[in-house]
């Protein structure tokens, strides 16, 4: 596929160095081969195949595994997993590398770098760590679920501390990528167990589309499942989107979601999209429901909005149950984005409010001139419920603040929302820390903290002031206390 082409984007740093993922190249040994310069017949390097009567599973590391020139193979990837007929497969692949392009050879997208699927089957017991993977022309790693007549099909796997990027002249669609469907699971059972834990996502030239996505479809649900630590920068798409789209009844798919400490930078679409697709519906009669909390992840420099919510209606429901600590900061058309909304007609603001519960420490500035309060897409009564449901925060343009004495002092009459610099340590360098003299400093709320981190590793609660008091500061960062 053709790569989309990237407009320039705010230079935000990343904040974990890349040789803490991948190691030091220079240091490493010479690695067994697979591929490169050969012909082949089977669709991978690597096959574990868990079929009727036969479970499969083994330890793959410090192997490189090379695409180029690879022919006579119609889709070939590193390591392809398959678990069906109600069997189970299991894997550790680690601390490989995945090298070159790995081109269908009709020129199409094929499969993933690492793909695999559970079809009325289970990968369980699996990891995927400390890999250096390049993208096929379709992805990194891609998980499939599919099921039916009664059947259930999941996951228990662990994704961490991966490098997925894209060689030169590569495109791909995503970094990584989960999709379930008719997966025979109901009232919220999780179709999943996974973890995508530290890893970064960083495409040559913005090569991948979308970072993260999860895909939910008929009888399928997602849930507790852990999102954090990780950094996805320089798509030339979105850094994550998750989707849910029903078909038949209420609670037909849905997604349950925790980010934590993640960086969504510099990406040439939103970072973060949150979805219901009526896509596959004559009608919008299918449900799909997405409850959705971030906290302490820095959401920044992306050339569309921090968040966008699309699809919230009568059948459907795109919940923030809360964003917590988050810094929305530079994404240029603005903080958030609400589109497709069919809320009823009688009471548009209280079903609103239903959908979103709390925005509370948080800092959300520089983000899109040209929308009020730097949020796009309501109408004044809806925009109005939204921004009422702010309390400490630091939040530009916002009219609660306008009503404290000082607009840099938080206040109970205005819900504790300031509207002032947080004065970052470095605006030229664009660095997130708040700064000795930031206001941002010890005027949170602890009530509105679940973590303990910061987006640093920081203790999430200090006494940043010297005052004696521990209180979390505003957005993502916590400054140490530093009272000698």
């Amino acid at each position: 596929m053709s790569r989309p082409s990237v407009p320039s984007r705010i230079g935000y740093t990343l904040m974990k160095p890349l040789l803490s993922i991948i190691g030091d190249e220079t240091s490493r040994p010479a690695w067994p081969q697979l591929g490169g310069d050969v012909a082949g017949t089977a669709d991978a390097l690597i096959l574990i195949d868990a079929d009727s009567g036969v479970a499969g599973g083994g330890t793959i590391s410090k192997l490189v595994f090379r695409g180029e020139n690879i022919t006579n193979v119609d889709a070939p990837v590193a390591l392809k997993v398959t678990a069906t007929n109600g069997q189970e497969a299991s894997v550790v692949f680690t601390d490989n590398r995945c090298e070159r392009p790995w081109m269908n050879a009709s020129g199409s997208a094929g499969l993933a770098t690492i793909h695999m699927e559970a079809m009325n089957g289970a990968i369980n017991s699996s990891t995927i760590s400390a890999n250096q993977i390049e993208c096929s022309d379709r992805g990194g790693i891609e998980l499939l679920s599919a099921a039916g007549d009664g059947e259930v099909a999941g996951y228990g796997l662990t994704i961490s501390d991966n490098y997925i990027t894209t060689n030169d002249d590569d495109s791909s669609f995503f970094g990584i990528r989960w999709n379930g469907v008719d997966l025979g699971a109901e009232d919220g059972v999780p179709s999943a167990s996974v973890t995508i834990d530290g890893n970064l996502i960083r495409p040559e030239d913005g090569g991948i589309i979308d970072g993260v996505q999860i895909i939910c479809e008929e009888h399928s649900f997602w849930g507790s499942n852990g999102f954090e630590n990780n950094t996805i920068a320089g798509c030339s798409g979105n850094g994550l989107v998750l989707s849910s789209d029903g078909w038949e009844s209420e609670n037909d798919a849905e997604i349950t979601f925790f980010s934590y400490r993640n960086e969504y930078l510099n990406n040439g679409g939103s970072g973060v999209v949150l979805i219901w697709d009526p896509t596959n519906h004559s009608s919008d009669q299918g449900y799909g429901y997405i409850h959705f909390l971030d906290e302490s992840s820095l959401i920044a420099g992306n050339l569309g909005f921090g968040f966008e919510l699309k699809g919230i209606g009568v059948n459907s429901s795109v919940s923030v149950y809360n964003l917590r600590n988050d810094s929305i900061l530079d994404n240029v058309n603005g903080a958030l984005s609400f589109s497709n909304l069919a809320l009823g007609s009688t009471a548009p603001e209280s079903e609103l409010l239903e959908v979103i519960e709390s925005f509370a420490n948080c800092i959300v500035y520089g983000n899109g001139s040209s929308s009020s309060a730097q949020i796009a897409g309501l109408s004044a009564g809806l925009l109005d419920a939204v921004l009422g449901t702010v309390t400490y925060s630091d939040w530009k343009d916002h009219p609660l603040a306008a009503l404290a004495t000082d607009p840099c002092v938080p206040e109970a009459g205005s819900q504790y929302v300031i509207d002032c610099d947080p004065t970052f340590v470095s605006e030229i360098g664009v660095d997130h820390h708040l700064s000795i003299a930031s206001p941002c400093i010890d005027v949170g709320d602890n009530n509105g903290v679940n973590g303990l981190l910061d987006i640093d590793r920081d203790d999430r609660i200090q006494d940043g002031d010297c005052d004696d008091e521990d209180v979390v500061d505003m957005g993502c960062d916590e400054r140490p206390a530093d009272c000698e």
